[in-house]
């Protein structure tokens, strides 16, 4: 593919780490395709790169704000010929009419042969007015490893983020196969993606904000419960994406229909009495563009 556009950061996410995470964090890591992984051992100059995506709305590791709200996502990210990145962005909540959080970012990748890795630390700023989902999480740092095997991509990624009082550990793992155009300006990556990991801080968020996605029928209120084993190591959710990337000279566009299971949902007692949260299913979307100065 054409030149090294962005160092490859898995949610964030963004994930994507695949999108049902990434796309909560540093979305200008999404327009990295997985094949120009491969050009990082090249020697490239250094530059700055600007985007804006929408976000249909905030999932994250199958768990969503309590109400569905778009954002609005600018970011600016210089990378530096030896691997290191810096960056920031912020999310603009598009119903509520206010900037939810601030993101700043910094990092190293690099890569060899078939393998490329990466290592980042993100600090987050949320507006105290904010329903994200993740609003309890102040920091995180994560790791990915990537091997390209020709016919399929394999993916783990690690992260831990540091919540108000608590932290949680979030591991996962995504194969996808790589679908290039002969002028390679077009790719499409199908992608599976399965994320373990516990939901300290969606205690926390439910706590703090007291709202959550649904409780099922005729039970009452989690936020008037006591939730049990948040800190519980699970599969959180399983996720299909299909993103699309596009170039034309200094831009680059992106399409990522994404579609999250939820599993393991929250179970929460009142007066002695155990109820599951019920948490559905969710499509969403994320549309961009990037320009490289």
């Amino acid at each position: 593919m054409k030149g090294n556009y962005f160092r490859w950061v898995p949610f964030l996410l963004f994930s994507y780490l695949g999108p049902s995470s990434i796309c909560q964090v540093n979305i200008s890591n999404l327009f990295q395709k997985p094949a120009d992984s491969l050009d990082l051992k090249q020697e490239a100059p250094s530059f700055f790169s600007s985007n804006i995506s929408f976000v249909s709305e905030t999932v994250f590791l199958g768990r969503k704000d309590s109400v569905q709200a778009p954002y609005f996502y600018p970011s600016v990210t210089y990378h530096h010929k030896s691997g290191f990145y810096g960056g920031s962005s912020f999310s603009y909540s598009v119903p509520n009419q206010q900037i939810d959080v601030i993101l700043i970012n910094a990092g190293f990748g690099f890569a060899v042969k078939k393998i490329d890795a990466d290592l980042s630390f993100t600090k987050y700023f949320f507006n105290e007015e904010s329903n994200n989902v993740i609003s309890e999480i102040i920091a995180d740092v994560t790791a990915s490893l990537n091997y390209n095997f020709n016919i399929a991509r394999l993916s783990v990624t690690g992260s831990y983020y540091f919540n108000m009082e608590e932290s949680d550990l979030v591991l996962s793992t995504e194969v996808s196969h790589d679908f290039i155009s002969n002028n390679k300006k077009l790719q499409i990556s199908p992608a599976v993606g399965l994320y373990f990991g516990s939901q300290t801080f969606y205690e926390q968020y439910v706590i703090t904000k007291g709202g959550t996605q649904g409780q099922g029928n005729g039970s009452p209120s989690i936020a008037n419960g006591k939730i049990i084993e948040a800190e519980v190591f699970n599969l959180m959710a399983i996720d299909f994406s299909i993103p699309f990337w596009y170039e034309h000279k200094s831009f680059s566009f992106l399409v990522l229909p994404t579609y999250v299971l939820p599993k393991n949902n929250i179970k929460y007692a009142v007066d002695d009495i155990i109820y599951e949260e019920k948490v559905s299913e969710t499509l969403y979307w994320i549309l961009g563009i990037n320009y490289k100065l």
